[in-house]
């Protein structure tokens, strides 16, 4: 007997956006993975649940955004938050000059 393709009652972010791509816009999916730059196996993959890997990011990013998404958007169904807020502490500590450089902000946690 024939292995029976899995069905799912949800789709992940990803295969929920390349097939709104495929509806709404009229795109095939070889159109799709051509613009990407991935084969059509790998968006295949993508349309049953797989997630890119990480070299795969910046064009899938570059083509999300072609349609007004985010590649967090894409990725998870959630709108970006945007950059954290930043909470500065001031407490006078001492009476001289100096320099402060910040190398890397994280977010509180």
């Amino acid at each position: 007997m024939p292995r029976q393709p899995r069905k799912t009652d949800h789709q992940s972010p990803l295969a929920q956006f390349i097939e709104g791509i495929i509806e709404e816009h009229r795109y095939s999916a070889k159109q799709i993975a051509a613009e990407i730059g991935v084969s059509p196996s790998v968006l295949s993959a993508w349309r049953q649940g797989s997630y890119p890997a990480s070299e795969q990011l910046s064009k899938l990013r570059t083509f999300s955004n072609r349609f007004g998404k985010t590649l967090t958007q894409v990725l998870t169904g959630e709108v970006d938050a945007g950059p954290p807020s930043l909470d500065f502490h001031r407490e006078h500590i001492l009476d001289a000059l100096c320099e402060i450089k910040i190398v890397r902000l994280m977010p509180k946690g």
